[in-house]
């Protein structure tokens, strides 16, 4: 809401939170809310990857990760950078600061997921 009054000559913000998340840290936190997550090989991964896309079930669950499936072996991924200072600059202005990702700000994000389905119901 705060940036929907900003001077409209500004129409693109990138409007995500600035403190930055170790995925150790998301892990340690899906399991301790009872999400199960192994840490397995890229082999291993691949393997349960390709078992899951065989059960009619669990492939529409996971064609998202198709991506992880490539047999090309020279295809890389690579993360896309980006700015947001800028957005934030702006939302601290406006009276807005992000909170620190902290223990308790990964619970409710990952709560706020689970009111959507997204774990199966397994907070609750």
């Amino acid at each position: 809401m705060c940036l929907a009054g900003t001077n409209s000559k500004f129409t693109v913000y990138h409007a995500c939170n600035g403190h930055r998340v170790e995925m150790g840290d998301v892990i340690e936190a899906l399991n301790k809310c009872g999400v199960k997550i192994d840490v397995v090989k890229d082999e291993q991964f691949k393997e349960a990857l390709s078992h899951a896309m065989k059960d009619d079930k669990k492939n529409m669950l996971i064609s998202g990760l198709i991506s992880y499936m490539s047999s090309n072996s020279e295809n890389t991924r690579e993360l896309i950078g980006y700015d947001n200072s800028f957005t934030i600059k702006a939302l601290y202005r406006l009276g807005f600061k992000w909170p620190i990702t902290n223990e308790r700000y990964l619970e409710n994000a990952f709560t706020a997921l689970d009111t959507l389905g997204y774990f199966d119901g397994r907070f609750n």
